[in-house]
């Protein structure tokens, strides 16, 4: 009887708590950064790049659930499982000249379910005179299965590279017009060599946007943003050819630096002279005052997904990263970042919101809830 009534009390257990039962998979994923856990978001590991040889910059491609990072040195790209904990090392491909190939971006999808059910990549590169792209799929622990490389039968001049689930998308300048092409990839013809014509092109939606005086930088595709001298944000979809939405600066001055949230639903940004941190909701055209920054210049900003915390890396040029709470503007000194001998060479949230990295000569620093 006793053993019967502890059978039943062990399936009530489990009727009323099935999350006893959640996976260790979704159980160590790492949280989400918001204004409920942003006093423990700080640096919970590194990456030496002086344990894998000689870096000139601190330049990486983050995927989108954080947890996997591509950098690359005079030679190799280096690839960093944060799950595994293995590293990964491809050479650069090299031309005729044996010179390693100018890599000028790198895309990472690797949205992650259970199963790591879907993950790719996509690199364009510099290659004698023309640029190439190189495509991997269903990564897990190396690449394998479907993976090819195209090189464009045009000199062109690549700017980015991004991933929309199985496809690429690339936006380059056209050197025989000067004017900047969205190309999408993969092609019908799979050939080493392709034609642009053999693939879809679409023209560069923001050439329309004629009363705009900046286009913000270190906005990711597919989204842009640009701004007019009276204070007009607009916010454009370049994959698709649209203008997305648009809002007016409260006091009617450009914004000149930013960032989106990762549903494009919010943008963060300072005036010229970095005067104040402000926040724009594209939902409602609002403008709306976060904090005073004194003149203090902002090498980096970030927006969470929610759009409910700001954040900055290297403030007034102090080896540190801040943050604000949108909603009442309070602050938050997060503490310092790795040891670097220069500001950082780039810095980037992850899309799902919970990996922040910097990275900069010495190496890599990986913030996450703790």
């Amino acid at each position: 009887m006793v053993k019967w009534r502890m059978l039943v009390l062990f399936f009530t257990i489990i009727m009323f708590n099935p999350s006893l039962f959640t996976s260790t998979a979704e159980s160590d994923a790492p949280a989400v950064i918001s204004a409920a856990n942003i006093t423990s978001l700080r640096s919970v590991s590194h990456i030496d790049f002086a344990d894998y040889g000689e870096f000139e910059s601190g330049w990486f491609a983050l995927s989108e659930d954080g947890n996997r990072i591509r950098a690359m040195n005079t030679t190799a790209f280096y690839d960093f499982d944060l799950i595994t904990g293995e590293t990964y090392r491809t050479p650069l491909p090299r031309g005729r000249d044996n010179i390693p190939a100018q890599v000028v971006d790198s895309a990472l999808n690797f949205r992650t379910t259970f199963d790591f059910s879907y993950r790719s990549q996509a690199d364009v590169y510099l290659l004698n005179g023309v640029y190439c792209v190189s495509y991997f799929g269903d990564w897990s622990g190396g690449f394998s299965g479907d993976s090819w490389q195209q090189c464009s039968g045009h000199a062109d001049i690549p700017q980015s590279i991004w991933l929309d689930g199985a496809t690429v998308w690339l936006e380059v300048v056209d050197t025989t017009t000067w004017k900047t092409q969205i190309i999408q990839l993969p092609c019908a013809n799979r050939a080493a060599v392709y034609l642009p014509e053999d693939c879809r092109s679409i023209p560069h939606v923001l050439a329309e946007d004629t009363q705009a005086i900046v286009l913000i930088g270190r906005i990711s595709p597919p989204y842009a943003v640009t701004s007019s001298a009276d204070g007009v944000v607009k916010l454009w979809d370049i994959q698709e050819g649209r203008l997305i939405s648009s809002a007016i600066t409260a006091a009617g001055v450009p914004a000149v630096f930013g960032q989106l949230n990762t549903d494009a639903t919010h943008f963060i940004w300072r005036d010229e002279n970095s005067h104040s941190l402000r926040l724009i909701n594209f939902m409602t055209g609002e403008d709306r005052f976060i904090a005073p920054l004194n003149g203090a210049y902002a090498q980096y900003f970030f927006l969470t997904p929610a759009a409910d915390v700001a954040i900055a890396v290297n403030l007034g040029f102090e080896p540190s990263v801040i943050a604000w709470n949108t909603r009442t503007g309070q602050r938050y000194n997060l503490g310092a970042y790795r040891a670097c001998t220069r500001i950082p060479d780039m810095a980037r949230l992850s899309d799902d919101g919970t990996t922040l990295v910097i990275g900069c000569d010495t190496g890599l620093d990986i913030w996450r809830i703790e």
